[in-house]
């Protein structure tokens, strides 16, 4: 697995974001995806990164995060797959990537905000030690993953 900070100006990355469709980058995964992208690009920004994640020499995925912080301890993650690489464990490990390189980091607690219909993901975060709650009357769950309770989850 390989992570590639995502650079606007390289034609492999912008014809890869092309094969998301618009609703899944801004209203599914990353709700501000055009933010983070200038963040990503921009040297005076070090609060928000998006990476393109390539797997077996595919690119199948990104993720975006976002400290919090300037001790850099939170951290807010977002994640999205391709719809033909989804049901292979990837976002799994992805996620499982990012939270060992964020503990390197010492980064404390990763937060995600997940769509209530996303009933997969929601599973998949609660089975790997994720605290789960509802945002709200919003359609949202916030999924936290903190270092200090969650010792021994991978």
């Amino acid at each position: 697995i390989t992570f590639h900070l995502y650079n606007p100006q390289n034609e492999s990355h912008q014809e890869f974001i092309k094969e998301f469709s618009q609703d899944e980058l801004t209203n599914k995964y990353f709700e501000d995806w055009q933010d983070i992208v200038f963040s990503s690009t921009n040297p005076d920004n070090d609060a928000e990164y998006a990476y393109i994640v390539e797997i077996d020499n595919n690119l199948v995925g990104l993720f975006t995060l976002t400290f919090q912080d300037l001790e850099n301890k939170n951290v807010v993650f977002s994640q999205g797959i391709l719809p033909k690489y989804r049901g292979n464990n990837y976002a799994s490990l992805i996620r499982n990537n990012v939270i060992e390189y964020l503990k390197s980091i010492g980064v404390e607690n990763m937060v995600a905000y997940v769509r209530l219909d996303n009933e997969n993901i929601i599973r998949n975060f609660f089975k790997n030690g994720f605290k789960i709650e509802r945002v709200g009357s919003t359609d949202l769950y916030q999924v936290t993953y903190l270092e200090r309770e969650n010792k021994n989850v991978r």
